[in-house]
């Protein structure tokens, strides 16, 4: 799955990275700026995630959350969103997170 046209996508880390990865890399144009969203004990998946996404030319962010309950994630889309102009993709295909 690609999100073309998007400038700026977020990205729900889950265990599987390539999901996501895959979505970044295969929209075309490739976004400039990827949010990930992530969890404790998704840090270390981010971190190879965000390692990749750079090197792939994207400027990434990481954005805490404590847990994956709905509001967590729903409050960091929306603070998320408040810095950002223009559409954006929210890419889910991690698939473990809400």
């Amino acid at each position: 799955m690609s999100f073309e046209g998007y400038d700026t996508q977020i990205c729900l880390v889950s265990e599987q990275t390539l999901p996501n990865y895959r979505g970044v890399c295969l929209s075309n144009p490739m976004p400039r700026t990827v949010h990930l969203v992530v969890t404790e004990r998704m840090k270390e998946k981010a971190d190879i995630l965000e390692q990749a996404l750079k090197r792939k030319g994207c400027k990434v962010e990481q954005h805490s959350i404590p847990t994956a309950g709905h509001n967590e994630v729903f409050n960091c889309l929306c603070t998320i969103s408040e810095s950002i102009q223009g559409p954006i993709a929210i890419n889910v295909t991690g698939g473990t997170k809400v």
